[in-house]
């Protein structure tokens, strides 16, 4: 026979993490006196190893926070240079796309710059009527960079880009397997402008069944996704663009007369290039500034006969065939002044 004493080792939660214990070959070795001081040396034991844990896990709770104050170091850096970039953007769309940027000194246009600082602080829709290469999107981009929207995305939408199917999917969004072709689940233009504005382009394009779908969010700022059930609320403001007479197209019924009266809230018609002469020369030597810098190239102006030229011709592409011109005869020129040979 032997004499055997043990007591289990305790965390202070109740769990057992070993045993302490003694044996002697002579049988009843171990008496009352003995058995009280191996309880006080396991209680020595129990409280050793629980500074020991309690000091390791306080480490690991260091360690963790630690590392966690790093991420967020690093977050709150990646947060800042997020922020430069999307100051540097911005600044570099309004240099692009801002009010400065629209070019011509002749009064129709004055009005029109009037005009769009009066209505960029509301949320009104805004028409814009014009022929081709008027320079319809630049002022609807500057209506949006002078409101308090700026801030928030700039969504276009071309209407006449689609099928009516497909451009109903673009504008409100689809479910997945809501047509051949739906693998998933797309957000459609509306929702990606939430918060912000959304440019339609060629507003005059859209079938009649869209026409009334249009209407319901110029009216409730709501829609359903196509193939969905769900309404979707958005905040938006909407500009529309159109180079054909909506009123017309109303008259003879290819346009709904709620629709227009809807975008018709703020009407502003753009005239053709032809109707102000006077700013040709500016928009002339302003599109080539650009198109010198971006070839780097010195080229110190256009010759009185290339000037004449661009006076006396009606420019049926409007600002934008003045553009296409003028970064033509840059790429082409051999000289410091753009000369005849050099047009297209």
């Amino acid at each position: 026979m032997v004499s055997y004493l043990g007591f289990p080792l305790v965390w202070p939660n109740g769990e057992v993490f070993g045993t302490i214990c003694v044996s002697d070959t002579k049988e009843n070795e171990y008496g009352e006196k003995y058995e009280t001081l191996m309880l006080q040396f396991k209680e020595l034991v129990e409280a050793h190893f629980t500074l020991l844990y309690q000091n390791y896990e306080l480490q690991d709770k260091t360690n963790r926070l630690q590392k966690s104050l790093q991420e967020v170091k690093f977050l709150y850096e990646d947060l800042k240079l997020e922020k430069e970039k999307t100051k540097t953007l911005t600044k570099a769309l309004e240099d692009k796309y801002g009010l400065g940027n629209i070019v011509g000194k002749n009064h129709k246009m004055q009005a029109i710059y009037d005009l769009i600082e009066d209505i960029s602080q509301s949320d009104s829709t805004v028409l814009i009527q014009g022929e081709s290469g008027t320079g319809k999107e630049l002022i609807a981009r500057a209506i949006h960079l002078l409101s308090p929207r700026k801030e928030r995305p700039f969504v276009v939408a071309n209407c006449s880009a689609y099928a009516q199917n497909l451009l109903e999917s673009e504008l409100f969004g689809h479910e997945k397997g809501a047509f051949t072709g739906a693998i998933r689940r797309k957000k459609g233009r509306f929702e990606l402008a939430d918060g912000g504005t959304i440019f339609l382009d060629e507003i005059g394009e859209i079938p009649s069944t869209t026409q009334l779908l249009l209407l319901r969010v110029l009216q409730e700022k709501k829609f359903e996704r196509v193939g969905g059930e769900d309404t979707l609320k958005v905040d938006i403001r909407v500009i529309a663009a159109t180079n054909r007479n909506l009123n017309q197209e109303m008259m003879e019924g290819r346009f709904r007369e709620d629709l227009y009266y809807r975008l018709n809230v703020i009407p502003i018609t753009l005239p053709p290039l032809r109707e102000r002469k006077d700013d040709v020369p500016l928009l002339a030597e302003y599109f080539l500034e650009i198109y010198s810098n971006a070839n780097s190239k010195y080229i110190r102006g256009f010759s009185e006969e290339v000037m004449q030229i661009f006076l006396d011709y009606d420019w049926p592409g409007n600002v934008r065939e003045l553009q296409n011109v003028a970064e033509h005869a840059v790429i082409l020129a051999k000289g410091e002044v753009i000369t005849e040979i050099d047009l297209p």
